[in-house]
């Protein structure tokens, strides 16, 4: 597959041969211009294609990574989305990509937090998920190589009513979180969803 790069403030941007196109954001040292830059890029790309009569192509995005009913219809096999709790080189179809390529622009590739996720919470829930596991260490198992739709059983929730069981009570996001803002976040989430389902 060919890919074209090109230099941005934000770093390379590449488009594929399926119109995708993939943007790697610099790396920074403070979570919080990350943050800001991933939510200024998605606003500017959403302009710059509403200027010119088109929309971004916006993912239809498990609780803080993927908060609404409609960010689920993405986690299906063979959509380039995960369903599974995995992790690979270079491979679309797990949880946590490792790009290949040049040491300088090595970076993993959360590809379960979705285009609607909250930019903030999701940064925040991924490096507690990371700190966590260095801190416990813990055994990611072995990376998947091909297909990963057919070598993993599906285990991440597939529908917001399944994530939002999952969420409540959970002891990782508590501590992430803390237990008051998860109870605040679970109860907006859960009267969306009821509200949604009516």
């Amino acid at each position: 597959m060919h890919t074209q790069r090109n230099q941005t403030p934000f770093g390379p941007v590449g488009t594929d041969q399926h119109g995708q196109l993939d943007v790697v954001l610099r790396h920074r040292r403070e979570a919080l211009r990350a943050g800001d830059e991933a939510i200024l890029w998605k606003r500017a790309a959403c302009e710059i294609a509403t200027g010119h009569g088109l929309a971004a192509a916006i993912a239809d995005a498990v609780g803080v990574f993927a908060p609404n009913a409609n960010s689920y219809r993405r986690f299906q096999a063979a959509c380039y989305a995960p369903i599974a709790r995995s992790w690979g080189a270079n491979n679309r179809s797990v949880a946590v990509r490792v790009p290949t390529g040049a040491p300088a622009s090595g970076h993993l590739e959360h590809r379960v937090v979705g285009a609607d996720a909250n930019r903030y919470l999701a940064i925040a829930a991924v490096l507690a998920g990371m700190h966590g596991g260095i801190k416990e260490k813990l055994d990611p198992g072995k990376a998947v190589e091909g297909d990963g739709y057919a070598q993993a059983a599906a285990d991440l929730p597939n529908d917001w009513p399944a994530a939002l069981r999952a969420m409540k009570g959970s002891a990782f996001l508590e501590d992430a979180f803390g237990e008051r803002f998860l109870e605040i976040f679970h109860a907006i989430k859960a009267a969306e969803c009821r509200r949604f389902s009516a």
